[in-house]
Parts: C-alpha cells; sequence; structure tokens
C-alpha cells in the first residue's frame, strides 16, 4: 500500500482461514466464502468498525465481493484490483 493512503484510512489486513498459520489441520470447509466473511464481520465489530471501503486483490476478490454481498449495511465502497470476474 502506498503510504499516503494511510493519513486518510486505517488500514485493517486480514489473514483469513486456509491462509494464515493454524494450530491444527485446515478442513476443506474452513475456508468457504461465507464463513471467511463471517469471520470478516466478527473482526470488524470488535474492531468497533461500523462501515468500511474494502479492497480484493487478485483470488481475494471474490472475498471481498463476498463480503459487500452479505453484509451491504457495512460497506461505503469496494475496489476489486487485478482479477479477472467470470460472470
Amino acid at each position: 500500500m502506498p503510504d499516503m493512503i494511510y493519513d486518510h484510512f486505517r488500514c485493517i489486513f486480514i489473514y483469513h482461514r486456509g491462509f494464515a498459520e493454524c494450530n491444527r489441520d485446515v478442513a476443506h470447509g474452513d475456508a468457504s466464502l461465507e464463513k471467511i466473511s463471517s469471520d470478516t464481520e466478527a473482526i470488524l465489530q470488535n474492531l468497533g468498525v461500523e462501515t468500511s471501503w474494502v479492497l480484493g486483490h487478485s483470488g481475494h476478490t471474490y472475498m471481498a465481493l463476498d463480503f459487500c454481498h452479505r453484509y451491504p449495511n457495512k460497506v461505503l465502497g469496494c475496489a476489486i484490483v487485478g482479477t479477472a470476474l467470470w460472470v
């Protein structure tokens, strides 16, 4: 991220299930879009973030879009970068 972005936004980077280190084996269902979006909402709630901009890069754009779809009242806008979307 460009340094100047931190002058305007509070940036929260989340390592989602199946991507971050884990103290147990990860099951296939652990990394579903539904669970990742739910985890993201729980993290934002815990941090006291009521609304946010959401950014997804590459394969993570699908996670960003899923979060925006499931929690539209929590989203100010969404940016997707470096992806090919199939519709």
